[in-house]
């Protein structure tokens, strides 16, 4: 396990450990970055946030991912490599559900409808994981890796700054989200690197 793995580890243990509490000691830091996002106060623009900038991380996007994806490497024969693509996106989606349950954490409250538990950030965790599995693995062969890296964090980013400017996510909610997100797609990787078989013709 490399060094960027152990660190996005401890740190997520640590940001989801601080959201459970209820004196949560980051909880400033979330108040100033939801001050500085949310300071529009505008309904409109928070529908933009939600709804258009959050976009990489909405279901649908993912469905459509997961089928193209999958479609991609079924014709390249890559069976193996399916299997861990499709399992990466279903199990990022049992484990921030699990995650959200077991953490408790309320939205902020800015007036949003959803009523659904806060940390992680379901939306950022999808788009990295799916986004991240798309151009480094579905793709690593036509995509350069240190383009994809940069297409990867700017998606990452803009979903996240999505979430934030809708008032939907405190900010440490998206960084969990990102970093749970990040170790799916490094097992995915690994797993990919090492028993990804090619079928024989």
């Amino acid at each position: 396990m490399n060094l960027a793995n152990k660190t996005a580890i401890i740190i997520a243990i640590f940001l989801g450990f601080f959201a459970s509490l209820k004196d949560n000691p980051l909880q400033p830091l979330d108040n100033f970055v939801r001050d500085v996002f949310y300071y529009h106060d505008s309904t409109q623009v928070a529908w933009f946030g939600k709804w258009i900038l959050s976009s990489p991380g909405h279901l649908e996007t993912a469905i459509i991912g997961l089928a193209i994806g999958s479609a991609i490497l079924i014709k390249n024969k890559r069976h193996t490599t399916t299997l861990i693509y499709i399992s990466s996106i279903i199990s990022m989606g049992a484990i921030s559900y699990f995650l959200k349950e077991f953490i408790g954490r309320a939205r902020p409250e800015t007036g949003s409808d959803m009523t659904s538990l806060a940390w992680p950030s379901g939306h950022t965790m999808l788009a990295t994981v799916m986004w991240g599995s798309l151009l480094l693995i579905v793709f690593k062969e036509q995509v350069n890796k240190k383009l994809a890296m940069k297409i990867w964090l700017i998606i990452i980013t803009i979903t996240a700054c999505g979430r934030m400017l809708g008032g939907v996510h405190w900010f440490t909610d998206v960084v969990g989200g990102f970093l749970i997100g990040f170790l799916i797609v490094q097992a995915a990787i690994y797993f990919d690197d090492k028993k990804s078989i090619p079928v024989q013709q």
